[in-house]
This record gives structure tokens, sequence and C-alpha cells, in this order.
């Protein structure tokens, strides 16, 4: 499973609009804050770095993307292991990237249904 609503729906016990408002907030806020990650990754700098992975791993967690969790730790820890290969770090970002734009665009059309 690409995602999991769980969470919210247990937030919003089930109420529809509550969870279509909620989508349409991760629907806004993922691309914005993946840019974040990707400018701050761009510029090297490790603090942002680390900034914009803890608000993408809240994100993460609650919509449950397991082939994400991990990875998103790498960055939010980057600014305390500054030794981290720059080539696995880069994949990691793109396997990021890949993984949110697809939740995207599920939850687009699960909006639109």
């Amino acid at each position: 499973m690409l995602y999991n609503l769980a969470v919210i729906e247990s937030m919003g016990i089930r109420d529809t609009n509550f969870l279509q408002s909620m989508v349409n907030l991760y629907i806004r806020s993922i691309p914005q804050e993946l840019e974040d990650l990707n400018k701050a990754y761009a510029l090297k700098d490790w603090e942002k770095i680390s900034f914009a992975a803890h608000k993408l791993k809240q994100t993460i967690n609650t919509l449950n993307i397991i082939s994400l969790q991990e990875l998103i730790v790498l960055f939010e820890n980057a600014n305390i292991k500054n030794n981290l290969d720059d080539t696995k770090l880069e994949d990691n970002l793109e396997t990021i990237n890949q993984v949110l734009a697809e939740v995207v665009t599920k939850m687009k059309t699960t909006v639109s249904n």
C-alpha cells in the first residue's frame, strides 16, 4: 500500500468532510515541503535539510508511507552526521520525490472521485 489514511480517519471519526479537507491539505502541502527539502539539499544547508525533513517526516508518518520512514530520518539527522555519502543521499532524495509525487497524484484522483 502506497499510503494509508487510518490515522487521519481516527482523528475525524470517519467524517468524510474532515477526511476530504485533510487530503486537500496534504495535496497542497507535500509539494511545498518537497521543494523546501530539495532547495536545502541543493545548497547543502544541513540545518535546513534537517528542518525540512522533520516537517516531511510528520506527513510521512501520519500517512503511514512505510517505504519512506527510514529514508526521511537520514535527512532529518543530516546535520548530525556530516559524513553521509552524497550519492546515497541523492538516490534517497530521488526516491522520496518519486514516492511523494505518486502519493499526491493518487490523492488527487481520490478527491476527484
